[in-house]
């Protein structure tokens, strides 16, 4: 039996930081798979922008926009070649304008990975629930 959901990525300008956050949108977005039915169909996800961003930037200069956590995404649900529903999600943290970062050598990363990618399974879950019980 083949799969009812298949999510594919596009991740050409990737690095490491991105691939953490592939495998973080999988575990988030299985529950998707489970809850498909009808004809098969693909998600597909390109990640545009991926990055922890820079500690020492979000310390000195975060109000001003520098080292911030970013991450933006555009993704299509499609029926064979039928567009069902598509959108681009935008994410980004100054973790707490650099004040998280004296505390936490990894907070650019742990931002991206337990806030902003959990923030962006729930809007693709909550846009595409009613295409995938088609």
């Amino acid at each position: 039996m083949s799969e009812l959901l298949k999510i594919v990525y596009d991740i050409s300008a990737g690095d490491e930081m991105t691939n953490r956050v592939v495998d973080c949108l999988n575990k988030e977005l299985a529950e998707l798979k489970s809850s498909t039915k009808g004809s098969p169909k693909v998600l597909k996800l390109d990640i545009n922008s991926c990055t922890k961003g820079s500690r020492w930037g979000r310390m000195c200069c975060a109000e001003l926009g520098m080292g911030w956590i970013k991450l933006q995404v555009k993704w299509t649900l499609m029926l064979e070649k039928e567009l069902l529903v598509e959108g681009t999600w935008k994410g980004d943290d100054a973790a707490g304008i650099g004040f998280t970062d004296l505390c936490d050598s990894d907070a650019g990363e742990n931002i991206l990975l337990h806030k902003l990618v959990p923030k962006l399974a729930a809007d693709i879950k909550a846009k595409t629930r009613s295409s995938l019980s088609m």
